[in-house]
C-alpha cells in the first residue's frame, strides 16, 4: 500500500465521495489477495464484475476508486447507447470494455496486443456474459499490417519495443493491423486509444475511420510518443485537421465543456466530432452506479 495510491484515493472525484468505502476496499484487497495467492472478482459498475490479480494497477484502480480513469470511464458510459460500436484499442484486462458491453449493453471490438494480457481480457468478457456482444482480437494496431515487437511483463504499460529497447526488456512477436483493416466499412461510435506511445501509428492506420462525416468520439491517451520520435503535438494538430473538438467532461454535471482546440495535460483527451450530439447523448444518459454513487 503505497503513499501513491493513499493520495489518488483522496483526489480522486468519485472516491473522495465514499472515502471510508474507498479504504475499506484498499485494506480488503491488500489482505484477501494475498492470502488467496489467486483471481479475485470485484463488483464495478452496475451489477458488472472485474477478475483481478494483485499487480493490476488499473484494475485494482478501479476496485478502489470506482473508475479508475474518471472522467474518461464515465464518458464512455455516459455517451454509449446499446445501438453503438465501441472500439477499444489496447484493451488490457478490459475494464472499458466491461464498461461499455456490461454495464451499457453496446457492441464493442476489443483490442489486445500481448496474449498473457488478453487471456485476462477474454476472462473478464466470459465473467460478464457478454462474449455475444464483444469481439475480441489478439493482434496490435499500426499504420499497416505486419509485425511487431511488445514488452509483455509491464501490466498496463506494456507497449511496442523498438531495437534498441529489446535489450532490458523480454519481447514477444505480435501481428498488426491498422484500425481501418480491422474495421473495414463498420462505423464505431467511440473510439478509446491506450498504445503507450504508438498513437501516431495507429491514427495514421485509421484515415478512414476518422475522416468519415458521422458523430465520433475519441478517448486518447498521450503515452509518450517521442520515444519512438513521434511528434504528439503534430498528432494532436492531425486529429484537429479531421475536425474533432478537445472536451473535457465534468461526470456529475453531465457538462462538457471545450477546452478550446487544447489538449488535456493531466490524463486522455478526449476528441469529438458534433459537440452538441455528444453533450444531448451525456444529458439524457441513464445513471449507473458505482461506488455505491449513482449519477
Amino acid at each position: 500500500m503505497g503513499l501513491g495510491t493513499i493520495q489518488f484515493l483522496l483526489k480522486h472525484p468519485l472516491s473522495s465521495k465514499n472515502k471510508w468505502v474507498s479504504f475499506k476496499r484498499l485494506i480488503s484487497w491488500q489482505v484477501a489477495s494475498r492470502m488467496a495467492g489467486m483471481p479475485m472478482v470485484a463488483e464495478f459498475v452496475n451489477e458488472s464484475r472485474l477478475l483481478m490479480s494483485t499487480g493490476m494497477t488499473g484494475a485494482t484502480g478501479n476496485f478502489y476508486a470506482g473508475l479508475h480513469e474518471f472522467e474518461d470511464m464515465a464518458f464512455v458510459m455516459h455517451a454509449l447507447r446499446e445501438s453503438d460500436l465501441f472500439v477499444d484499442v489496447g484493451a488490457n484486462i478490459g475494464s472499458y470494455t466491461v464498461i461499455a458491453g456490461a454495464a451499457v449493453g453496446a457492441k464493442c471490438v476489443a483490442i489486445e496486443p500481448v496474449p498473457s494480457t488478453f487471456k485476462h481480457l477474454t476472462d473478464n468478457i466470459n465473467l460478464n456474459g457478454i462474449s455475444n456482444r464483444v469481439e475480441c482480437l489478439n493482434v496490435g494496431v499500426g499504420k499497416e499490417r505486419g509485425v511487431l515487437n511488445f514488452s509483455s511483463t509491464a501490466d498496463t504499460m506494456n507497449h511496442v519495443l523498438m531495437n534498441g529497447q529489446r535489450a532490458n526488456e523480454v519481447g514477444i512477436q505480435v501481428c498488426v493491423e491498422s484500425l481501418d483493416d480491422v474495421m473495414r466499412e463498420r462505423r464505431p461510435s467511440i473510439i478509446k486509444i491506450d498504445v503507450e506511445g504508438w498513437e501516431t501509428q495507429v491514427i495514421a492506420g485509421a484515415q478512414h475511420i476518422l475522416s468519415g462525416l458521422a458523430p465520433l468520439a475519441v478517448v486518447m491517451e498521450f503515452g509518450g510518443g517521442g520515444k519512438y520520435g513521434f511528434d504528439e503535438e503534430r498528432l494532436h494538430d492531425q486529429m484537429l485537421s479531421f475536425g474533432f473538438k478537445t472536451v473535457a467532461y465534468e461526470p456529475f454535471q453531465r457538462h462538457l465543456k471545450s477546452l478550446g482546440g487544447c489538449r488535456n495535460t493531466d490524463g486522455n483527451t478526449i476528441y469529438v466530432k458534433d459537440m452538441d450530439f455528444w453533450s444531448d447523448r451525456l444529458n439524457s444518459a441513464t445513471k449507473y452506479t458505482v461506488l455505491g454513487v449513482a449519477f
